[in-house]
Order: structure tokens, then sequence, then C-alpha cells
């Protein structure tokens, strides 16, 4: 059977959608930055956002306290500081498990969560 899409054509039409989407996307962000402005509207960034990275901060250097002094493996799953009292990785979840850049949270003190994420800072946009 015969090929009717060379392996070179695919490559190059990759290329392609990636070469387009990288301007598409830099022209979106591009009008954003050139106005000061952020992706992360400030009552979402401030309120929630902030405080969670904070929280999850904390929250994981109290895993790594546990690994590496205590010897085991605990991870807290209930907190009665959130809201009335709620299941901590499926808040979190919401804001920041799965994004890999705020994994540098464990390294920064609660009191200044945004030096991880700058754009979260108050009065950057």
């Amino acid at each position: 059977m015969r090929r009717f899409v060379s392996r070179d054509s695919k490559k190059d039409f990759y290329l392609l959608y990636t070469l387009v989407f990288g301007v598409i996307a830099g022209f979106i962000y591009y009008q954003f930055a050139g106005n000061g402005k952020s992706l992360v509207w400030s009552h979402d960034g401030i309120p929630q956002h902030l405080n969670s990275l904070a929280y999850y901060g904390r929250y994981l250097r109290e895993v790594l306290h546990t690994v590496f002094v205590e010897h085991k493996l605990e991870l807290p799953m209930w907190d009665m500081n959130i809201g009335y009292g709620s299941d901590i990785l499926t808040t979190l979840h919401y804001y920041l498990i799965g994004d890999p850049l705020t994994l540098l949270s464990v390294f920064v003190p609660a009191e200044m969560p945004h030096l991880v994420l700058p754009e979260l800072q108050p009065g950057h946009g």
C-alpha cells in the first residue's frame, strides 16, 4: 500500500502550525503586555490565587518535612481553615496543582508568594 502523505510533509505541517501559533500567541500576549495589563484579573489574582500560592508553599514544606525529617509520607487531606473546612487537594487542584511553576513556592516564604508568579503581584495589571 502506498503512502499518500510523506513524513516530510507531516513535519512541515507541524513546523508551520507551531510557527503560526507562536506568532498569533505572541501578538495576543503583546497586546496585553504592551498596555501594562496581565492575563490574570486583579480580583482573581490577589484574593484567590496569591493566597492559594502561599498556602501551597506551606503545604509542600509540610509534606517535605514529614518525608525527610519524620521519614514517613503523610499528605494532609483536610483543613478546617479553607472555607468551612475543605479537602486540600481538590481545592488546590483548581488553583495550583498541575502547574509546574507553582512548585517553586516551596522555596519562597509564605509572606512573599508573589516572587513565584510576579503577574499576581499587586499593582501589576
